[in-house]
């Protein structure tokens, strides 16, 4: 009977460690806005949680009316009732929850209580058409949020992060625009990810090295060309208190069909800030992002910090 006691406390036990970490986790958990026109006068703004919650065909899947089916149905509708439940605890999120939407360019950081706000399914754009009858798969599903709460966000919604939580996750005032300079000297510290990384860069050719420091990290960028075009660029930042000898990111970015390269900062007569870093959030290591344009895939926070995953962005990027 004592090993039965001490079997369960040790079960329960293990339950609240990871359902701590499962909370954590859930508190970085990070999305875009998504715009859809319903009509020249009307502009849906909405946060879509498709990459977490998949719709399908399957019986035993999140359903969706059959109002919503119907090849003539309306581009979106709010999911109330049973839907919104379904939603709700799909994606493991409380009627008491917040939804924090922070522009890291403008500093502004706006709040939405879940219970206050709609779940709508909204048609992909790219599945309209040629069927008699629509699949639930082919919905985005998510928060509806008034365009009118979000004109303190400023203008540029592409610099905006949303995630769902009991608090906000977001630091505010210590994101800062990366100017980059070009290092005359060519100065580049020749570390590699990997052995298989350095092999594939091997044939490509060392361009222009790029620097920027802010609060004791070195940034360092270098391109590589291959047949007169960049195609890959590596990016280091160092801990100078290190003496250089602490590496915290190590990254290499590739160019394909998938990704493009952003422009960089002060370097394409382009006034516009695409490369940001700074203390993102509460009690993490700060971060970096803004190098590439996806168009299939979603893009991703890097943390200064050796051994920190980095961070993806759901963004439902489907075509």
């Amino acid at each position: 009977m004592k090993r039965c006691v001490t079997s369960k406390i040790l079960v329960l036990s293990l339950l609240f460690l990871l359902s701590g970490r499962w909370v954590k986790a859930q508190d970085l958990r990070l999305f875009r806005l998504d715009f859809i026109e319903d009509d020249p006068e009307t502009t849906i703004v909405f946060s879509s949680f498709s990459d977490v919650y998949r719709l399908s065909a399957h019986p035993d899947s999140a359903a969706l009316p059959d109002t919503l089916l119907d090849y003539n149905a309306p581009i979106y509708l709010e999911l109330t009732d049973s839907y919104r439940w379904r939603f709700l605890d799909g994606v493991g999120l409380k009627e008491t929850d917040f939804l924090y939407a922070y522009n890291y360019e403008s500093d502004s950081l706006l709040s939405f209580r879940i219970k206050d706000m709609k779940v709508i399914a909204v048609l992909n754009a790219y599945s309209r058409g040629g069927k008699d009858r629509h699949e639930p798969y082919e919905y985005k599903i998510g928060l509806q949020l008034d365009i009118e709460d979000l004109y303190e966000l400023g203008p540029f919604y592409n610099n905006v992060l949303v995630c769902t939580a009991k608090t906000s996750p977001f630091s505010k005032g210590k994101m800062q625009r990366i100017q980059w300079e070009k290092d005359e000297e060519n100065r580049f510290p020749e570390h590699y990810p990997t052995i298989t990384l350095e092999d594939r860069l091997a044939p490509l050719e060392s361009g222009t090295v790029y620097s920027y420091f802010l609060d004791g990290y070195r940034y360092y960028l270098r391109d590589k060309w291959l047949e007169g075009r960049i195609v890959a660029r590596h990016l280091l930042a160092v801990d100078e208190k290190s003496n250089f000898e602490s590496i915290v990111l190590n990254r290499i970015l590739f160019e394909g069909e998938s990704a493009s390269f952003q422009p960089l900062n002060g370097m394409s007569g382009d006034a516009e800030t695409y490369q940001w870093t700074g203390r993102l959030f509460k009690d993490k290591p700060p971060v970096i992002l803004g190098f590439l344009y996806e168009s299939f895939g979603c893009e991703r926070i890097d943390f200064l910090q050796k051994g920190e995953p980095s961070n993806y962005i759901h963004c439902d990027n489907r075509h």
